[in-house]
């Protein structure tokens, strides 16, 4: 069981460090939207730089996810074996 919140912990943590390295990422994005052709360099930036917000959130809500069950099933692997314990099941 401690094994298993010991991997919830890095998962979450995981997790918190994508969100963190998104942010920082993102920060180097152009918010201005260029369509003429004299910006053609600017244009392929901005879509290099959606493709690698898009991995970067792939993943992230992936191991949300897997995060977030995971922390279900153990909570209910500890109810249960607090309920079990105390001789209520």
């Amino acid at each position: 069981m401690l094994y298993g919140f010991l991997l919830w912990i890095a998962l979450t943590l995981a997790v918190l460090g994508l969100v963190a390295y998104r942010y920082f990422v993102s920060l180097k994005e152009d918010d201005l939207l260029h369509l003429a052709d004299a910006e053609a360099p600017l244009i392929a930036e901005q879509n290099a730089m959606e493709r690698r917000l898009s991995r970067i959130d792939h993943w992230r809500r992936r191991l949300t996810f897997v995060d977030v069950a995971l922390g279900l099933c153990l909570g209910t692997v500890f109810v249960y074996d607090g309920l079990r314990r105390s001789g209520l099941l």
